[in-house]
């Protein structure tokens, strides 16, 4: 064997050796993906159980989300200017303590619905800044030939958590109760910031793609409007922002009725609707698996297209069936569907944007995509009302197909191609 072929083979094994840092950020990541469900789960129960009422189910989805409008307006500017591992830290601290207000607060004999809202607002905007941040600290510690790898080792994590999560979190709610079980979910934001204390400055690689220098000329506003800039320079983001804004009408409506459906129409307990939320992760791990094939047979944007025609449809039938099994098959095509576009675009950037850049462009789609959605969360609980989750489901696989067709009809995301 020639000492070529041997130093190639010694480079491929030494990119898949990760080093310890980047699996705390890793093991960070999975714990709180996991803990995200106790909230998912719990929090809408809890309203359930306060209100009985769907309408405030939808108000309060609709506040949560709202923290995204505004957060996404500077998450990724300040994540691009900072360093990602104090503002993991921090906001697993906030994360903290947020958690443990509800639980604590309802222990004092305070039910106040509006406090939850606002909790609830509070640990929605953090959590988007940890998703960005984390987003950006990987590459600080991995070095870029070894990216390839950790972005394998963080989907398999994901689609771990994904599977595990809602059934965890369903045994918890179930076991401890909807409030109670937030004590569990405060608990893994504290594992996350006991992990990034074990990261050190010497574990840091710098891949800064600008120097300190030109970074302190540059203001924040100037960051901050260059995000907005960067959204008209580069032709296939306008155009995907305005599917997921218009898809969001249908595709949030079911999300934020989904708990509604599974325990006031149709009637399952807590570890049921884990149990269905735990399709989330199937459809996940076979996206994950199905993606880099197809990205490779079909244009990018057509194959966006492709995945939001099946969101609908599957949306669509959820509201003409009972069977849990069949509920949680469906479900999972849903989820499988959001990863195959959501995925599918974020590659389609990553192509396309300047690396320290991302952080800009992510933040700021986020944020205008979001606009929808505290408006979907309020109409979904007031149809749920008056024409129950039933007709929701239909009228928002409706919704989904329509965009699908007009989107086709008068954009040209179809022709977005970037295969290589």
């Amino acid at each position: 064997m020639s000492s070529s072929t041997l130093e190639i083979q010694q480079k491929k094994k030494e990119s898949t050796i990760l080093p310890k840092s980047y699996y705390y950020i890793l093991i960070g990541d999975i714990v709180s993906r996991m803990g995200d469900y106790i909230y998912q789960i719990g929090i809408p129960l809890l309203i359930y159980y306060i209100t009985s009422s769907s309408v405030w189910m939808g108000v309060a989805f609709a506040v949560e989300q709202s923290a995204l409008i505004l957060t996404g307006l500077f998450a990724g500017t300040i994540v691009d200017r900072s360093n990602p591992k104090k503002v993991v830290m921090i906001n697993s601290l906030l994360q903290t303590a947020a958690v443990c207000a509800i639980p604590l607060l309802f222990t004092l004999g305070s039910q106040n619905i509006y406090v939850i809202f606002a909790i609830g607002f509070l640990l929605i905007a953090s959590n988007f800044v940890y998703r960005t941040a984390i987003n950006s600290l990987t590459p600080s510690v991995v070095k870029k030939e070894q990216l390839p790898h950790a972005s394998g080792q963080f989907s398999l994590g994901r689609s771990v958590s994904k599977v595990l999560g809602p059934i965890i979190a369903g045994f918890l709610v179930t076991s401890l109760s909807p409030v109670h079980s937030l004590w569990i979910d405060a608990l893994t934001f504290f594992v996350i910031f006991i992990l990034m204390n074990l990261i050190k400055e010497t574990d840091m690689i710098d891949q800064e793609h600008t120097t300190k220098k030109e970074k302190s000329k540059r203001t924040f506003w100037e960051d901050f409007k260059e995000g907005f800039a960067l959204l008209v320079e580069i032709p296939s983001v306008l155009p995907l922002i305005l599917l997921n804004f218009m898809i969001n009408l249908g595709f949030v409506s079911m999300f934020a009725m989904m708990v509604f459906h599974l325990k006031d129409t149709l009637g399952m307990d807590s570890t049921q609707i884990g149990f269905v939320f735990a399709a989330d992760g199937v459809g996940a791990f076979v996206a994950g698996l199905v993606l880099p094939i197809v990205m490779k047979k079909i244009k990018n944007g057509f194959l966006v297209l492709i995945g939001s025609s099946l969101m609908g449809l599957s949306i669509l039938l959820l509201g003409y069936t009972e069977k849990a099994f069949i509920v949680a098959i469906l479900f999972g095509l849903v989820m499988f569907s959001s990863q195959i576009i959501n995925r599918t675009i974020y590659t389609l950037w990553q192509m396309q944007v300047p690396k320290n850049k991302l952080g800009r462009i992510f933040g700021t789609a986020t944020m205008l995509e979001s606009l929808s959605v505290p408006l979907a969360g309020m109409l979904s609980g007031l149809i749920v009302k008056h024409h129950g989750s039933y007709f929701l489901m239909k009228s928002g696989g409706m919704t989904v197909i329509l965009v699908v067709i007009l989107i086709y009809i008068f954009t040209n995301i179809r022709t977005i191609d970037n295969r290589s």
